[in-house]
């Protein structure tokens, strides 16, 4: 076995505990702009938060009954910063808070 691959389990480790404090900042950032843009959080029931649910359950089910701590895990924590990064730009995008299930639903609410 090669050295890099036999390091690969703790790179992996370091990208997810270096990721997580990135997904805690965006929900911060993101719940602080909506309070001052709207006065209140916002809820828009965006897809990607259910994809990120989805993703969520299949990497803690890889880790906990499967014992393998793999893509599943690192796909989550992916799914969850761009599921964030959508909530912040639909933030940006509309002028009130409102349901918008995507970015681009909340392009063409703004619209009118």
């Amino acid at each position: 076995m090669s050295a890099a691959l036999r390091h690969l389990p703790l790179a992996l480790t370091l990208l997810r505990a270096g990721l997580a404090p990135v997904v805690v900042a965006l929900e911060v950032a993101r719940y602080a702009y909506d309070l001052r843009k709207f006065g209140r959080e916002a809820s828009y029931h965006m897809w990607s938060s259910k994809r990120w649910g989805i993703a969520l359950f299949a990497g803690f089910f890889a880790l906990l009954a499967l014992g393998q701590p793999g893509w599943p895990v690192a796909a989550a924590i992916w799914v969850g910063v761009v599921a964030d990064l959508e909530g912040l730009a639909i933030s940006v995008v509309l002028r009130w808070t409102h349901d918008a299930p995507s970015l681009v639903h909340g392009w063409r609410v703004r619209s009118f």
